[in-house]
C-alpha cells in the first residue's frame, strides 16, 4: 500500500508539472483553434494514470541532478538501513540500546504519519466514487420517461430535459430537449455527434477516474475543468467550420436559449453545455485559421505532446570517458537513466548493443552502488556493498571487468565484523583489518567516478566527504560512549571506539 501510495503521489506532482506547462501553452495557442488546446490535456491524462513513461531527449519534464534526486528520495523515505537488502525491522538494535539511529523515531512518526495520509486519500476516493455512482443512478431514474428521436435509440428527448447532453460510454447516448426548433436540433445533433466522434464520452470517464486519484491535488480539478471547457468549444468549431461561418449569431443564440431552462443534475459523467459565456464568445470570434498557421501549430502541438507524455533520458557519456572494460580496444557507451522516480539504471553498450546492465533503486531494499574505476590506465567496474543487519556488518566490494561480455573478477574482498563489542553474542571486532578493508577500498574509490550510487548513507558521506570515501558512518552514533576524533587516524578511532565500547559495558 505504500509503494502504491508514493507511486501515485510522484504521478501527481509529474502530472501537475505537465498541468502547468499545458496552462502556458493554452496561453500561446489561445487565437488557435481549440483543438490543439484539447488535445494537450490528453497528455495530463497520461501522466495521472501511467506510472511509467517512454524515453526522449527532447523531454519537457527537466532533468534534476541525480545526487540532489537520490538525497531527496532517500530522506523522505521511513528506513534507516545502511544495508542493501535488509528489512528496515531488522536494523532495530538490541535491547541494549546501543546503535540507535536518531532517524529511528522520525522514520516511526513518518509512518505513521504515511498511514494517516493514505486513509484520507482513500476516504476522499470512495466518496467521490459513490457521488459519481448515485449522480448517475438519480440521472438514469429521471430521464427513464425519455423517447427515442430514431429506433436505434441512440438520440433521446423529453420534455423534462432543457438542455442537451451525452451519457454512457460504450453506448453513448444524446438526450436534448423536445422544444427545440429544426435548426437548433440540427446544430445540437451535430455539436453531440461530434462529442461522440471525438471520443470525448471516453475521455471524460477517464478523466473523471482520474480526478477521483487524484482528487488531492488542486491542479488536476483546474485541469478537469479547463478540459471540459475546450472540448466544448472544440465542438463548436467543428459545427461551425461544417456550417459556415454565417450561422455563428445564430448558433449563440441557440446557445443562450437552450442555457436558460433549469438543467438537470447531470453528474461528472454526463457532459453537455459547459461554460456558457466562454462558448458564446468563441463562437461570436470564430474564424478559420490561415492554412499557413495551422501546419506549424499542428507540429508544434505534436512536438510538444510528445515531449510531456516522455521522460528525459539523463545520460553521462557527455561527461564520462569512454571506457574499455570488454578489452577489445572498443569504447563502450554509459548510460544512467532515472527509472521515473523509482531509482538508477545503468546501462554499457558497445556498438549499440547492451553489454552489461544494473539498477539501484532509492527504497532501502534496492540500495547500489557501483563505480567506474581506472587504474594504470584500464577500466574496471567497482561494486561496493557496505551491508548492516542489527550491528553486525558484511562489507565487500568487487573489482571487475567485462571481458568478452562476461564478468570477470580481478580483486575482491570482504570482512565481517559487531559493533555491539562487549555484548554476550558478540562475533569480532578487529580494528587492524576493517582499516586495511577501508584503505583499500578508499584507495579504489579516490581513482573511481560514481556511475550509479542509491545507498543513503554513502550518498551523504561522499557529501561530507568532498569526495569518494567511505569514512564508516556508523561510528558518528555514539554520542553517549564514543565521538570521533577527527584528528586521529581511521584505524586509531577505531581502536579507540572498541576500548569505548568495552568500558562502556556493565
Amino acid at each position: 500500500m505504500h509503494t502504491l501510495f508514493l507511486t501515485l503521489l510522484r504521478m501527481s506532482m509529474t502530472a501537475s508539472l505537465v498541468i502547468l506547462i499545458v496552462l502556458v501553452l493554452r496561453v500561446f495557442l489561445r487565437r488557435m483553434p481549440k483543438v490543439f488546446s484539447y488535445v494537450l490535456w490528453a497528455a495530463v491524462l497520461f501522466r495521472l494514470f501511467c506510472p511509467v513513461a517512454p524515453e526522449s531527449p527532447v523531454s519537457l519534464i527537466p532533468s534534476r541532478d541525480i545526487s540532489m534526486e537520490q538525497n531527496r528520495q532517500l530522506e523522505s523515505g521511513p528506513s534507516q538501513t545502511a544495508t542493501n537488502n535488509t528489512p528496515a525491522s531488522q536494523l532495530a538494535p538490541d535491547s541494549s540500546g546501543d546503535a540507535i539511529l536518531p532517524e529511528k523515531g522520525r522514520s516511526e512518526d513518518t509512518g505513521m504519519l504515511l498511514v494517516i495520509m493514505e486513509i484520507v486519500w482513500l476516504s476522499g476516493c470512495i466518496v467521490l466514487l459513490l457521488y459519481g455512482l448515485l449522480s448517475l443512478l438519480r440521472l438514469r431514474r429521471q430521464l427513464a420517461e425519455a423517447v427515442p428521436v430514431s429506433e436505434d435509440r441512440r438520440v433521446m428527448k423529453g420534455d423534462h430535459i432543457q438542455s442537451p447532453f451525452v451519457i454512457g460510454v460504450f453506448r453513448p447516448q444524446i438526450f436534448m430537449p423536445s422544444h427545440l426548433s429544426p435548426q437548433e436540433r440540427e446544430y445540437i445533433l451535430l455539436h453531440e455527434h461530434t462529442h461522440i466522434r471525438h471520443g470525448d464520452h471516453i475521455f471524460r470517464t477517464l478523466a473523471w477516474l482520474a480526478l477521483v486519484l487524484h482528487w488531492f491535488n488542486p491542479l488536476v480539478w483546474l485541469a478537469f475543468y479547463l478540459a471540459g471547457k475546450d472540448m466544448e468549444m472544440c465542438c463548436d468549431e467543428t459545427v461551425l467550420g461544417r456550417l459556415g461561418q454565417n450561422i455563428r449569431a445564430d448558433y449563440a443564440a441557440s446557445l443562450l436559449r437552450i442555457s436558460a431552462g433549469k438543467r438537470l443534475p447531470s453528474g461528472p459523467l454526463a457532459f453537455g453545455n459547459g461554460e456558457l459565456q466562454s462558448r458564446i464568445t468563441n463562437v461570436l470570434q470564430y474564424k478559420k485559421v490561415a492554412p499557413w498557421l495551422l501546419v506549424p501549430t499542428m507540429a508544434l502541438v505534436l512536438a510538444a505532446g510528445t515531449a510531456l507524455i516522455t521522460n528525459r533520458t539523463w545520460k553521462t557519456a557527455e561527461t564520462l570517458p569512454t571506457p574499455d572494460l570488454n578489452r577489445n580496444g572498443i569504447g563502450e557507451e554509459l548510460r544512467v537513466t532515472q527509472l521515473d522516480g523509482e531509482g538508477l539504471r545503468l546501462e554499457i553498450l558497445e556498438n549499440g548493443e547492451t553489454l552489461f546492465e544494473e539498477e539501484g533503486y532509492f527504497a532501502h531494499t534496492g540500495w547500489n552502488a557501483l563505480f567506474l574505476c581506472t587504474l594504470d590506465g584500464r577500466d574496471y567496474l567497482l561494486r561496493y556493498e557496505p551491508v548492516m543487519n542489527q550491528g553486525n556488518a558484511a562489507y565487500s566490494y568487487e573489482l571487475f571487468t567485462l571481458e568478452n561480455g562476461q564478468e570477470t573478477t580481478v580483486q575482491s574482498d570482504m570482512i565481517s565484523f559487531d559493533i555491539h563489542i562487549g555484548s554476550p553474542i558478540h562475533s569480532g571486532f578487529a580494528p587492524e583489518e576493517i582499516a586495511s578493508f577501508m584503505e583499500t577500498l578508499n584507495g579504489l574509490l579516490s581513482q573511481s567516478i560514481p556511475l550509479i550510487n542509491t545507498d543513503k548513507n554513502l550518498l551523504k558521506t561522499f557529501e561530507e566527504e568532498g569526495k569518494l570515501m567511505d569514512n564508516l558512518w556508523w561510528l558518528d552514533h555514539w554520542e553517549s560512549k564514543f565521538v570521533r576524533d577527527p584528528s586521529k587516524s581511521l584505524l586509531e578511532n577505531l581502536r579507540n571506539f572498541q576500548a569505548a565500547m568495552e568500558q562502556a559495558q556493565p
